[in-house]
Protein backbone atom coordinates (compact mmCIF):
# COMPACT_ATOMS: atom_id res chain seq x y z
CA UNK A 1 0.00 0.00 0.00
CA UNK A 2 1.85 3.22 -1.04
CA UNK A 3 2.75 5.75 1.96
CA UNK A 4 0.81 8.76 -0.72
CA UNK A 5 -1.72 11.56 -0.34
CA UNK A 6 -3.74 12.84 -2.61
CA UNK A 7 -2.82 16.35 -3.77
CA UNK A 8 -4.59 19.07 -5.62
CA UNK A 9 -5.26 18.72 -9.42
CA UNK A 10 -4.05 15.26 -9.03
CA UNK A 11 -6.27 12.86 -11.08
CA UNK A 12 -7.30 9.50 -8.58
CA UNK A 13 -9.95 6.82 -8.13
CA UNK A 14 -12.13 5.92 -5.33
CA UNK A 15 -13.38 2.37 -5.56
CA UNK A 16 -16.22 1.21 -2.67
CA UNK A 17 -16.19 -2.94 -2.59
CA UNK A 18 -19.78 -3.96 -2.29
CA UNK A 19 -21.13 -7.21 -2.85
CA UNK A 20 -23.81 -6.80 -5.15
CA UNK A 21 -21.81 -3.74 -7.47
CA UNK A 22 -18.50 -2.01 -7.02
CA UNK A 23 -18.77 2.04 -7.41
CA UNK A 24 -16.29 3.72 -8.91
CA UNK A 25 -15.54 7.52 -9.05
CA UNK A 26 -12.84 9.32 -11.10
CA UNK A 27 -12.40 12.76 -9.59
CA UNK A 28 -9.76 15.40 -9.07
CA UNK A 29 -9.73 18.39 -6.66
CA UNK A 30 -9.88 22.39 -7.86
CA UNK A 31 -8.26 25.12 -6.90
CA UNK A 32 -11.23 25.96 -4.72
CA UNK A 33 -11.30 22.67 -3.06
CA UNK A 34 -13.89 21.35 -4.74
CA UNK A 35 -14.54 17.95 -5.71
CA UNK A 36 -14.59 17.61 -9.41
CA UNK A 37 -16.44 14.13 -10.34
CA UNK A 38 -15.14 13.19 -13.68
CA UNK A 39 -17.04 9.81 -13.81
CA UNK A 40 -19.28 8.11 -11.30
CA UNK A 41 -19.97 5.34 -12.20
CA UNK A 42 -21.72 0.73 -10.57
CA UNK A 43 -20.65 -2.38 -11.74
CA UNK A 44 -21.75 -5.66 -10.88
CA UNK A 45 -19.25 -7.40 -8.38
CA UNK A 46 -17.83 -11.20 -8.08
CA UNK A 47 -15.71 -12.39 -5.25
CA UNK A 48 -17.01 -10.67 -2.68
CA UNK A 49 -18.96 -11.56 -0.04
CA UNK A 50 -20.33 -9.58 3.28
CA UNK A 51 -17.22 -7.41 3.01
CA UNK A 52 -14.67 -10.42 2.31
CA UNK A 53 -12.72 -11.30 -0.82
CA UNK A 54 -14.32 -14.93 -1.05
CA UNK A 55 -12.40 -15.39 -4.48
CA UNK A 56 -8.98 -13.55 -5.51
CA UNK A 57 -9.18 -13.64 -9.15
CA UNK A 58 -12.52 -13.03 -9.29
CA UNK A 59 -13.03 -10.29 -7.49
CA UNK A 60 -9.42 -8.71 -9.10
CA UNK A 61 -10.98 -9.05 -12.56
CA UNK A 62 -14.15 -7.01 -10.98
CA UNK A 63 -11.98 -4.48 -9.98
CA UNK A 64 -9.89 -4.20 -12.59
CA UNK A 65 -12.84 -4.09 -14.99
CA UNK A 66 -14.90 -1.26 -13.56
CA UNK A 67 -12.12 1.05 -12.96
CA UNK A 68 -11.17 0.50 -16.77
CA UNK A 69 -15.10 1.37 -17.55
CA UNK A 70 -15.01 4.26 -16.12
CA UNK A 71 -11.99 5.79 -17.05
CA UNK A 72 -12.78 5.59 -20.43
CA UNK A 73 -15.56 8.56 -19.69
CA UNK A 74 -13.10 10.77 -19.34
CA UNK A 75 -10.71 9.81 -20.76
CA UNK A 76 -8.24 9.48 -18.17
CA UNK A 77 -5.90 6.98 -16.44
CA UNK A 78 -5.19 6.75 -13.06
CA UNK A 79 -3.06 4.56 -10.66
CA UNK A 80 -3.94 5.98 -7.05
CA UNK A 81 -7.26 4.87 -5.35
CA UNK A 82 -8.87 4.91 -2.34
CA UNK A 83 -10.70 2.46 -1.52
CA UNK A 84 -13.79 1.98 0.74
CA UNK A 85 -15.18 -1.50 1.96
CA UNK A 86 -17.29 -2.64 4.81
CA UNK A 87 -17.14 -6.39 6.60
CA UNK A 88 -19.14 -8.21 9.25
CA UNK A 89 -15.74 -8.61 11.46
CA UNK A 90 -15.34 -4.89 11.80
CA UNK A 91 -15.17 -3.76 15.18
CA UNK A 92 -14.94 -1.09 17.71
CA UNK A 93 -13.46 -0.09 21.21
CA UNK A 94 -12.62 2.66 23.44
CA UNK A 95 -8.90 3.34 24.22
CA UNK A 96 -7.19 6.28 26.75
CA UNK A 97 -3.80 7.10 26.97
CA UNK A 98 -2.02 9.84 28.59
CA UNK A 99 1.64 11.76 28.31
CA UNK A 100 2.64 14.35 30.98
CA UNK A 101 4.92 17.47 30.77
CA UNK A 102 7.58 18.42 33.20
CA UNK A 103 6.04 19.05 36.75
CA UNK A 104 6.09 22.17 37.90
CA UNK A 105 6.35 24.12 34.63
CA UNK A 106 3.30 25.08 32.88
CA UNK A 107 3.20 23.51 29.41
CA UNK A 108 1.42 24.92 26.39
CA UNK A 109 0.33 21.81 24.49
CA UNK A 110 1.38 21.99 21.02
CA UNK A 111 0.37 19.73 17.85
CA UNK A 112 3.66 17.69 18.12
CA UNK A 113 2.25 17.01 21.67
CA UNK A 114 -1.05 15.22 20.64
CA UNK A 115 0.49 13.49 17.79
CA UNK A 116 2.41 12.26 20.34
CA UNK A 117 -0.06 10.76 22.64
CA UNK A 118 -1.73 9.37 19.12
CA UNK A 119 1.68 7.43 18.32
CA UNK A 120 1.38 6.11 22.03
CA UNK A 121 -1.91 5.32 21.72
CA UNK A 122 -1.11 3.86 18.32
CA UNK A 123 1.41 1.49 19.85
CA UNK A 124 -0.75 -1.25 20.86
CA UNK A 125 -0.68 -4.67 21.13
CA UNK A 126 -3.81 -5.58 18.81
CA UNK A 127 -4.65 -9.79 18.54
CA UNK A 128 -3.03 -11.29 15.87
CA UNK A 129 -6.29 -11.85 13.67
CA UNK A 130 -6.84 -8.02 13.86
CA UNK A 131 -5.78 -4.41 11.96
CA UNK A 132 -6.34 -1.14 13.36
CA UNK A 133 -8.44 0.49 10.76
CA UNK A 134 -8.90 3.93 12.36
CA UNK A 135 -8.33 5.86 15.46
CA UNK A 136 -10.39 8.45 16.00
CA UNK A 137 -10.20 11.01 19.01
CA UNK A 138 -13.62 11.35 21.10
CA UNK A 139 -11.81 13.83 23.59
CA UNK A 140 -9.24 15.24 25.60
CA UNK A 141 -8.76 15.54 29.19
CA UNK A 142 -6.38 17.98 30.65
CA UNK A 143 -5.51 17.96 34.30
CA UNK A 144 -9.27 18.30 35.50
CA UNK A 145 -11.42 19.08 32.67
CA UNK A 146 -12.68 17.15 30.44
CA UNK A 147 -14.31 16.35 27.15
CA UNK A 148 -11.99 18.75 25.35
CA UNK A 149 -12.24 19.16 21.21
CA UNK A 150 -8.66 20.93 20.68
CA UNK A 151 -6.47 20.89 23.50
CA UNK A 152 -3.77 22.42 21.41
CA UNK A 153 -3.02 26.39 22.96
CA UNK A 154 -3.90 25.02 26.70
CA UNK A 155 -2.09 24.78 29.28
CA UNK A 156 -1.07 22.05 31.51
CA UNK A 157 0.84 19.26 33.01
CA UNK A 158 -0.98 16.03 31.29
CA UNK A 159 -2.54 15.13 28.05
CA UNK A 160 -5.07 12.30 28.53
CA UNK A 161 -7.01 11.19 25.27
CA UNK A 162 -10.11 9.34 24.84
CA UNK A 163 -9.68 7.59 21.36
CA UNK A 164 -12.39 5.27 19.34
CA UNK A 165 -10.52 2.07 17.58
CA UNK A 166 -12.11 1.08 14.91
CA UNK A 167 -10.33 -2.77 13.56
CA UNK A 168 -11.18 -5.05 10.40
CA UNK A 169 -10.14 -8.59 10.16
CA UNK A 170 -6.46 -8.85 9.40
CA UNK A 171 -6.43 -11.15 6.63
CA UNK A 172 -9.16 -8.91 5.25
CA UNK A 173 -7.48 -5.86 4.53
CA UNK A 174 -4.76 -7.74 3.26
CA UNK A 175 -6.82 -9.32 1.05
CA UNK A 176 -8.56 -6.00 -0.49
CA UNK A 177 -5.18 -4.85 -1.06
CA UNK A 178 -4.00 -7.57 -2.37
CA UNK A 179 -6.54 -7.00 -5.40
CA UNK A 180 -6.10 -3.39 -5.74
CA UNK A 181 -2.74 -3.87 -6.56
CA UNK A 182 -3.03 -7.30 -8.57
CA UNK A 183 -5.60 -5.09 -10.50
CA UNK A 184 -2.78 -2.63 -11.54
CA UNK A 185 -3.47 0.27 -9.19
CA UNK A 186 -1.98 1.90 -5.95
CA UNK A 187 -4.30 1.75 -2.90
CA UNK A 188 -3.30 5.18 -0.80
CA UNK A 189 -5.93 4.70 2.20
CA UNK A 190 -8.07 2.27 3.36
CA UNK A 191 -11.37 3.12 4.78
CA UNK A 192 -14.47 2.28 6.21
CA UNK A 193 -17.71 2.67 4.61
CA UNK A 194 -19.84 3.97 6.94
CA UNK A 195 -16.97 6.25 8.51
CA UNK A 196 -16.42 7.74 5.20
CA UNK A 197 -20.51 8.64 4.99
CA UNK A 198 -20.91 9.85 7.83
CA UNK A 199 -17.78 12.22 7.61
CA UNK A 200 -19.56 13.89 4.35
CA UNK A 201 -23.16 13.40 5.48
CA UNK A 202 -23.19 15.46 8.71
CA UNK A 203 -22.65 18.72 9.33
CA UNK A 204 -20.53 20.19 12.25
CA UNK A 205 -23.75 21.71 13.99
CA UNK A 206 -25.70 18.02 13.48
CA UNK A 207 -22.26 16.20 14.71
CA UNK A 208 -22.05 18.51 17.76
CA UNK A 209 -25.64 18.07 18.63
CA UNK A 210 -25.72 14.32 17.60
CA UNK A 211 -26.67 11.66 14.81
CA UNK A 212 -26.58 8.55 13.47
CA UNK A 213 -25.30 7.62 10.17
CA UNK A 214 -27.04 4.29 8.93
CA UNK A 215 -25.79 2.93 5.99
CA UNK A 216 -27.80 -0.05 4.29
CA UNK A 217 -25.94 -2.19 2.21
CA UNK A 218 -26.38 -5.52 0.40
CA UNK A 219 -25.22 -7.12 3.04
CA UNK A 220 -24.68 -5.40 5.80
CA UNK A 221 -26.04 -1.96 7.70
CA UNK A 222 -23.37 0.17 9.14
CA UNK A 223 -24.41 2.29 12.25
CA UNK A 224 -22.24 5.31 13.07
CA UNK A 225 -22.91 7.76 15.75
CA UNK A 226 -21.66 11.63 16.39
CA UNK A 227 -21.82 13.91 19.56
CA UNK A 228 -20.03 16.91 20.25
CA UNK A 229 -18.47 16.90 17.14
CA UNK A 230 -16.60 13.62 17.33
CA UNK A 231 -17.93 9.92 16.39
CA UNK A 232 -18.43 7.76 19.35
CA UNK A 233 -19.67 4.96 18.24
CA UNK A 234 -19.46 2.45 15.44
CA UNK A 235 -20.99 -1.07 14.55
CA UNK A 236 -22.08 -2.97 11.56
CA UNK A 237 -25.11 -4.96 11.60
CA UNK A 238 -25.72 -8.67 9.90
CA UNK A 239 -28.60 -7.49 7.68
CA UNK A 240 -28.95 -5.63 4.58
CA UNK A 241 -31.25 -5.15 1.09
CA UNK A 242 -30.11 -8.49 -0.03
CA UNK A 243 -32.54 -9.96 2.89
CA UNK A 244 -35.60 -8.29 1.12
CA UNK A 245 -34.63 -9.12 -2.15
CA UNK A 246 -34.54 -12.69 -1.12
CA UNK A 247 -38.31 -12.19 0.40
CA UNK A 248 -39.25 -10.35 -3.10
CA UNK A 249 -38.11 -13.54 -4.48
CA UNK A 250 -40.49 -15.74 -2.62
CA UNK A 251 -43.50 -14.03 -1.93
CA UNK A 252 -43.74 -12.77 -5.53
CA UNK A 253 -42.18 -15.49 -7.08
CA UNK A 254 -39.37 -13.85 -9.17
CA UNK A 255 -35.99 -15.36 -10.10
CA UNK A 256 -34.30 -12.71 -11.51
CA UNK A 257 -35.40 -9.24 -11.08
CA UNK A 258 -36.21 -9.55 -7.81
CA UNK A 259 -33.68 -6.73 -7.05
CA UNK A 260 -34.76 -4.52 -9.79
CA UNK A 261 -38.19 -4.48 -8.73
CA UNK A 262 -37.97 -3.80 -5.21
CA UNK A 263 -35.75 -0.18 -5.97
CA UNK A 264 -38.20 0.61 -8.95
CA UNK A 265 -41.57 -0.70 -8.62
CA UNK A 266 -41.46 -0.77 -4.58
CA UNK A 267 -42.26 1.42 -2.42
CA UNK A 268 -41.37 1.12 1.38
CA UNK A 269 -44.19 2.83 3.18
CA UNK A 270 -47.66 0.90 1.45
CA UNK A 271 -49.54 4.23 3.08
CA UNK A 272 -48.30 6.00 -0.02
CA UNK A 273 -49.79 3.75 -2.75
CA UNK A 274 -52.80 6.03 -3.89
CA UNK A 275 -54.27 2.81 -5.78
CA UNK A 276 -53.93 -0.83 -6.75
CA UNK A 277 -51.38 -1.45 -9.26
CA UNK A 278 -50.30 -4.96 -11.17
CA UNK A 279 -46.98 -4.57 -12.24
CA UNK A 280 -45.28 -6.70 -15.10
CA UNK A 281 -41.67 -7.35 -14.73
CA UNK A 282 -39.88 -9.83 -17.41
CA UNK A 283 -38.24 -11.82 -14.97
CA UNK A 284 -37.35 -14.67 -17.14
CA UNK A 285 -35.60 -14.70 -20.99
CA UNK A 286 -38.12 -15.90 -23.36
CA UNK A 287 -40.68 -15.88 -20.69
CA UNK A 288 -43.95 -13.55 -20.42
CA UNK A 289 -43.63 -10.81 -18.08
CA UNK A 290 -44.61 -11.99 -14.10
CA UNK A 291 -47.47 -10.10 -12.97
CA UNK A 292 -47.05 -9.09 -9.28
CA UNK A 293 -49.15 -7.00 -6.93
CA UNK A 294 -47.07 -3.50 -6.40
CA UNK A 295 -49.10 -3.35 -3.08
CA UNK A 296 -47.89 -6.91 -2.14
CA UNK A 297 -44.35 -6.22 -3.17
CA UNK A 298 -44.80 -2.88 -1.14
CA UNK A 299 -45.68 -4.94 2.00
CA UNK A 300 -42.74 -7.20 1.68
CA UNK A 301 -40.41 -4.35 1.75
CA UNK A 302 -41.72 -2.63 4.02
CA UNK A 303 -42.08 -5.81 7.07
CA UNK A 304 -38.30 -6.39 6.10
CA UNK A 305 -37.13 -3.19 6.67
CA UNK A 306 -38.83 -2.35 9.55
CA UNK A 307 -37.10 -5.58 11.07
CA UNK A 308 -33.64 -4.10 10.11
CA UNK A 309 -34.74 -0.71 11.65
CA UNK A 310 -35.91 -2.17 14.75
CA UNK A 311 -32.42 -3.92 14.83
CA UNK A 312 -30.50 -0.44 14.35
CA UNK A 313 -33.02 1.14 17.23
CA UNK A 314 -32.10 -1.92 19.64
CA UNK A 315 -28.56 -1.47 18.82
CA UNK A 316 -28.58 2.25 19.76
CA UNK A 317 -30.77 0.98 23.05
CA UNK A 318 -28.14 -1.42 24.51
CA UNK A 319 -25.46 1.29 23.97
CA UNK A 320 -27.45 4.13 25.47
CA UNK A 321 -27.56 6.22 22.72
CA UNK A 322 -31.04 7.14 21.79
CA UNK A 323 -30.93 10.34 23.65
CA UNK A 324 -28.00 11.28 22.10
CA UNK A 325 -29.09 11.96 18.57
CA UNK A 326 -31.35 14.87 19.13
CA UNK A 327 -30.25 15.72 15.36
CA UNK A 328 -32.03 12.77 14.23
CA UNK A 329 -30.96 10.17 11.60
CA UNK A 330 -29.47 10.02 8.32
CA UNK A 331 -30.37 7.01 6.29
CA UNK A 332 -27.80 6.44 3.07
CA UNK A 333 -26.81 3.74 0.81
CA UNK A 334 -28.44 1.79 -2.36
CA UNK A 335 -31.51 0.62 -0.54
CA UNK A 336 -31.91 4.37 0.50
CA UNK A 337 -33.10 4.79 -3.29
CA UNK A 338 -36.48 2.71 -2.48
CA UNK A 339 -39.42 5.43 -2.22
CA UNK A 340 -40.56 5.41 0.85
CA UNK A 341 -37.58 5.21 2.87
CA UNK A 342 -37.44 8.71 4.90
CA UNK A 343 -41.52 7.30 6.15
CA UNK A 344 -41.05 4.26 7.04
CA UNK A 345 -37.60 5.32 9.16
CA UNK A 346 -39.09 7.49 10.98
CA UNK A 347 -42.11 5.15 11.78
CA UNK A 348 -39.67 3.05 13.64
CA UNK A 349 -36.83 5.38 15.02
CA UNK A 350 -39.74 8.26 16.01
CA UNK A 351 -36.57 10.07 15.10
CA UNK A 352 -36.48 13.25 11.82
CA UNK A 353 -34.85 10.99 9.45
CA UNK A 354 -33.70 12.42 6.08
CA UNK A 355 -32.10 10.63 3.47
CA UNK A 356 -28.27 10.96 3.05
CA UNK A 357 -26.85 11.74 -0.65
CA UNK A 358 -23.79 13.33 -1.79
CA UNK A 359 -23.59 17.37 -1.03
CA UNK A 360 -23.89 19.45 -4.41
CA UNK A 361 -22.65 22.27 -2.86
CA UNK A 362 -18.98 20.57 -2.45
CA UNK A 363 -19.10 19.38 -6.24
CA UNK A 364 -18.60 20.47 -9.66
CA UNK A 365 -18.76 18.06 -12.65
CA UNK A 366 -21.00 15.51 -13.08
CA UNK A 367 -22.76 16.35 -10.47
CA UNK A 368 -26.43 15.22 -10.87
CA UNK A 369 -24.69 11.56 -11.75
CA UNK A 370 -23.67 12.38 -8.01
CA UNK A 371 -26.81 12.76 -6.39
CA UNK A 372 -27.41 9.17 -5.09
CA UNK A 373 -27.32 7.87 -1.73
CA UNK A 374 -25.67 4.84 -3.29
CA UNK A 375 -22.48 7.13 -3.80
CA UNK A 376 -22.32 8.70 -0.52
CA UNK A 377 -19.34 6.67 0.49
CA UNK A 378 -17.12 6.89 -2.30
CA UNK A 379 -17.68 10.53 -2.19
CA UNK A 380 -17.37 10.76 1.42
CA UNK A 381 -13.90 9.18 1.01
CA UNK A 382 -13.03 11.42 -1.05
CA UNK A 383 -13.49 14.48 1.27
CA UNK A 384 -11.95 12.23 4.18
CA UNK A 385 -9.14 11.48 2.32
CA UNK A 386 -8.46 15.06 1.87
CA UNK A 387 -9.77 17.23 4.38
CA UNK A 388 -9.54 14.41 7.40
CA UNK A 389 -6.85 15.87 9.43
CA UNK A 390 -7.26 13.33 13.18
CA UNK A 391 -7.12 10.30 12.38
CA UNK A 392 -4.49 7.34 12.77
CA UNK A 393 -3.62 8.06 9.26
CA UNK A 394 -3.04 11.67 9.97
CA UNK A 395 0.61 10.68 11.15
CA UNK A 396 0.88 8.71 7.51
CA UNK A 397 0.30 11.60 5.58
CA UNK A 398 1.84 14.32 7.54
CA UNK A 399 5.61 12.19 7.67
CA UNK A 400 8.40 15.38 7.27
CA UNK A 401 11.30 14.82 8.70
CA UNK A 402 11.06 11.51 10.19
CA UNK A 403 9.59 9.94 7.12
CA UNK A 404 13.12 8.89 5.39
CA UNK A 405 14.64 7.76 9.05
CA UNK A 406 11.44 5.58 9.48
CA UNK A 407 11.40 3.84 6.30
CA UNK A 408 14.80 3.03 6.84
CA UNK A 409 13.93 1.50 10.14
CA UNK A 410 10.49 0.33 9.79
CA UNK A 411 10.46 -0.68 5.60
CA UNK A 412 6.85 -1.81 4.67
CA UNK A 413 3.56 -0.83 3.67
CA UNK A 414 2.81 1.94 6.53
CA UNK A 415 6.55 2.95 6.72
CA UNK A 416 6.81 6.27 9.30
CA UNK A 417 3.44 5.61 11.16
CA UNK A 418 3.92 3.19 13.31
CA UNK A 419 5.51 -0.65 14.26
CA UNK A 420 1.76 -1.08 14.47
CA UNK A 421 0.93 -0.97 10.88
CA UNK A 422 4.12 -2.36 9.25
CA UNK A 423 3.24 -5.35 11.56
CA UNK A 424 -0.19 -5.74 10.56
CA UNK A 425 0.41 -5.24 6.67
CA UNK A 426 3.95 -4.78 5.72
CA UNK A 427 4.05 -8.60 4.73
CA UNK A 428 1.43 -7.71 1.51
CA UNK A 429 4.29 -5.45 -0.25
CA UNK A 430 7.82 -5.90 -1.80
Amino acid sequence: MGNYKIKQGEIFGVVDLGSYSIKVMIASWDEEDKLQVLAIEEYPSEGIEKGFITNMEKATRSIKEAITKAQKTPNVEVRKVIVVFSEGDVSYDIKKDIITFHRGTEHEVKEEDVIRLWKKALDIAIPENEALIHLLPISYDIDSRSGIQDPIGMPTSRLEGNFIMIKSSKNSAKNIIKCIERAGYIPVDLIIQGIASGFHLTSPGEKKAGIAVVQIGEDLTSLAVYKDGRLIHYSELPIGGKSITIDIQTVCELTNRADQAKVRFGVAYPQLLQTERIIEVLDIPGQPPRKISQQELSEVIYYRLAELLDYVMYELQENELLNQIIAGVVITGGQARIMGMKEVAEERTLSNVRIGKPSMRDISGLVMKADDPAFSSIVGAAFYHFQSKWDSQFLLKNQKKTKKNNRKKNGGLFSGLSKFFTENFGDIIE
